[in-house]
């Protein structure tokens, strides 16, 4: 089914956005209200239906112009929704200001525009917006230029060349960056020790040896991702985190980098609670988040807001299953499905998976496996477009073991074959998955003793096979799980005590 560009653009609008579109729309004007009573119309649907807003409209809007009013409509909201975040932006107020300034030389107003270039570039400095700042450069070249201040218009031209040197700089570092990143998304897809061999072609790079190279405060943040990444691939966690801590220091300390880059201080930040856990800084990651945590809203369309709530909650269930602090699911969880519903749809794929496989796991440590399974079947059941086929094989592979512990054996029998046939096809776990099923079957028909039935699963893990899989097993150690039903102990008994032993 075609999408409706109107109903989609108004379905994306935020409280705020709506109420000022409502605001510049007036009611005293006929024509005005006809497109507020379209917007009404339109808004209220969950799915778009034209010929229910057309029968409800016939008495203001002829049926042979709806196509055109609609049209108007969309216009006028894009207007609406520029101005309004015009207001918000001091980016966009200093790009909207270009206008502003070249009208007030054209009026021969130059001492207004003297003070309007002065401020903006100004900004434009400070904020590092070097595509702002040519242009800025390059109205002062004609104001200089009207005014005949030729000295001026020398030293201005300098600095546009100066500046058009850093801007390259910065896109490279850019490039160099986005290269190791989509290197470093091919992970569980591809062997680890060759992605690293790809990311080294790219660090050994001249404008990589040295952070002096870089001439702006972002190309310098680009620098240290890149190094991060590449540490993450090898990996050496303690190296990545220095680097990662580092880009952190320079985008605090850099002047509207934390306001007008948002977007790129919420990754440096999501990164840094990576490492932070990575190396035991636990405190130091629980305080992240909770600084992460501060900067989110419920305003489903604020692509920040997304990020925020994806890097946090990852995280944070990610330090609950390190920490061992398993009960903490139950005072986060409520808060993490009422985001869901409002982000869900938005969430990159493979990001929203490792969420749903987190809290599974979770619940399956705190023995409620209805609610374990409940999650990884959002997995199971869900898109597979993009997603690394690691994270679709755990799942599949984790879903046998939550349903043994269900006690669901009629089905465990067709479902291990399905897994098996699923994982070897993916080319993922799949000499864990055989093991694991071979035992599960063993366990779920026979009345022997079951001691000696875990205990053989035991001793297959830690096969070569299997051995060699469990490195590429991110999510769940599955000996653990098996070791408390030797030991005839809770799972997540077993895991504290691991936790603490490792202190």
């Amino acid at each position: 089914m075609a999408k409706d560009s109107l109903f989609e653009l108004i379905q994306s609008m935020s409280k705020s956005e709506k109420r000022y579109f409502k605001l510049n729309s007036s009611t005293h004007n006929s024509k005005q209200s006809s497109y507020v009573k379209m917007f009404d119309q339109i808004n209220a649907q969950k799915n778009y239906n034209e010929k229910e807003v057309k029968d409800k409209l016939k008495k203001i809007i002829n049926s042979k112009n709806f196509a055109v009013e609609k049209n108007y409509l969309y216009n006028f909201l894009l207007k609406n929704l520029t101005s309004f975040h015009n207001q918000k932006s001091l980016n966009s107020k200093a790009s909207t200001s270009l206008f502003t300034i070249r009208m007030l030389i054209d009026k021969a107003l130059y001492g207004q525009a003297k003070k309007l270039i002065d401020k903006n570039q100004k900004f434009a400095e400070q904020s590092e917006n070097y595509t702002l700042l040519l242009e800025i450069l390059k109205l002062k070249i004609i104001y200089q230029e009207t005014i005949m201040d030729n000295d001026g218009i020398n030293d201005t031209y300098q600095r546009i060349f100066e500046v058009q040197k850093i801007y390259t700089n910065l896109e490279q570092f850019r490039f160099y960056h986005h290269k190791v990143y989509e290197i470093a998304t091919k992970i569980g897809g591809k062997k680890r020790s060759d992605l690293f061999k790809e990311a080294s072609a790219i660090i050994n790079e001249a404008l990589l040896k040295d952070e002096k190279l870089a001439l702006s405060n972002e190309a310098k943040i680009r620098f240290n991702e890149c190094w991060m990444l590449y540490y993450y691939l090898q990996p050496e966690f303690a190296k990545a985190f220095n680097f990662s801590k580092r880009s952190v220091e320079i985008s605090e300390s850099t002047p509207y980098y934390t306001t007008e880059k948002q977007d790129n201080y919420i990754s440096n930040l999501n990164n840094y609670v990576i490492f932070c856990n990575g190396i035991s800084k636990y405190e130091e990651s629980e305080l992240q988040i909770q600084k992460l945590k501060s900067f989110l809203t419920k305003d489903a369309n604020s692509k920040s807001n997304i990020n925020i709530f994806i890097g946090t909650s990852l995280q944070e269930t990610n330090l609950i299953i390190i920490t061992a602090k398993f009960e903490r699911l139950y005072d986060i969880v409520d808060s993490y499905e009422a985001y869901l519903k409002l982000f869900e749809e938005k969430i990159v794929l493979s990001h929203k998976y490792g969420l749903f496989i987190n809290l599974s796991l979770l619940f399956f440590i705190n023995s409620d496996y209805k609610n374990a399974l409940k999650w990884i079947n959002k997995v199971i059941h869900g898109e597979e477009p993009n997603t690394r086929t690691d994270v679709i094989a755990y799942a599949w592979l984790f879903n046998l073991i939550i349903h043994y512990e269900l006690e669901n054996y009629d089905y465990l029998e067709y479902l291990s074959k399905t897994t098996i046939r699923l994982l070897s096809k993916k080319n993922q776990f799949a000499t864990t998955a055989k093991t694991v099923s071979k035992h599960l079957l063993q366990l779920s028909s026979s009345n022997k003793d079951h001691k000696k039935i875990y205990l053989a699963l035991n001793k297959g893990l830690a096969s070569e096979g299997c051995t060699k899989e469990k490195k590429e097993l991110e999510y769940f150690d599955i000996e653990n799980w098996v070791i408390s039903k030797i030991e005839n102990k809770p799972l997540k008994t077993i895991l504290k005590q691991q936790f603490m032993n490792s202190d």
